[in-house]
């Protein structure tokens, strides 16, 4: 039995720990498709306007000239210039077709990738929740512990992802918002790892040149005052940034004015 639990725990950290690794990559793969396929749809919005002019001049010179009959040299050569870049721009918006389509067939397998993590992941805990139903009957604190251990592991990687996805971060800041939540969370702030982790991604749209260690503390402190106030974390950020904004006052001293006034 002992022997289980340790190849069960070895085994929940390892995928736990690549799940987190992978996912991340994962993440900012499809971060930069995404980049990518919005400036190859750029370029195809660009490459259009450029071909609609040319078609438009083209119209043009072909109504003036009696469909190119009464045209001059000049204008011959014009007409031909404008058929040689209209002719242009539907062979780069064809390569841009194609590009766009691999991208998608990226973007898909990039999502898929993540699904299988999140899949490998689950089932690793689901065994893990199944063994410590087994030794419950040994000790019912032993079995509760790894059922909770299990489902706040998993809590905290869902929290990480998403703040992670929220605010944009790189595969180091995702690390440091990791302890961010885990230290607020840990101080008895927030309703749960995940209502933690989207008040730090409120903090962060609103509040964005903070350190680790203020973002802890405005985090705690604007969960502080939903808690005695009801005040939504969204609001009293964006309350704290017009104090900042318009009195030069730091965000932990914004929001001592904020709770300030709420007391009346």
């Amino acid at each position: 039995m002992a022997d289980e639990q340790r190849t069960l725990t070895a085994n929940f950290t390892a995928n736990s720990s690549g799940f987190a690794k992978g996912t991340t990559e994962a993440i900012q793969k499809l971060r930069d498709l995404n980049t990518e396929l919005a400036q190859v749809k750029q370029s195809v919005k660009t490459t259009n306007a450029e071909m609609r002019s040319y078609e438009k001049q083209l119209d043009a010179l072909k109504k003036a000239t009696n469909n190119g009959e009464d045209a001059t040299e000049e204008q011959r050569e014009e007409m031909q210039k404008l058929e040689d870049a209209i002719a242009k721009c539907v062979v780069e918006l064809g390569s841009y077709q194609t590009e766009q389509q691999r991208l998608q067939s990226s973007i898909r397998a990039a999502n898929k990738q993540i699904d299988e993590q999140g899949q490998t992941a689950d089932k690793t805990a689901d065994k893990f929740k199944k063994f410590g139903a087994a030794i419950a009957g040994a000790g019912t604190a032993v079995a509760a512990g790894i059922t909770f251990a299990v489902t706040k592991a998993s809590e905290m990687q869902t929290a990480v992802n998403n703040l992670t996805i929220a605010t944009g971060a790189s595969a180091d800041e995702a690390a440091r918002y990791k302890e961010t939540i885990e230290s607020v969370y840990g101080g008895g702030f927030g309703d749960s790892l995940t209502d933690v982790s989207d008040s730090v991604a409120q903090i962060k749209r609103n509040l964005k040149e903070l350190n680790d260690t203020e973002l802890t503390d405005v985090t705690e402190s604007a969960l502080a005052l939903r808690g005695a106030f009801g005040y939504d974390v969204s609001e009293s950020s964006r309350a704290a940034r017009a104090l900042m904004q318009n009195f030069n006052v730091s965000a932990r001293d914004a929001y001592s004015y904020i709770y300030s006034g709420a007391q009346g």
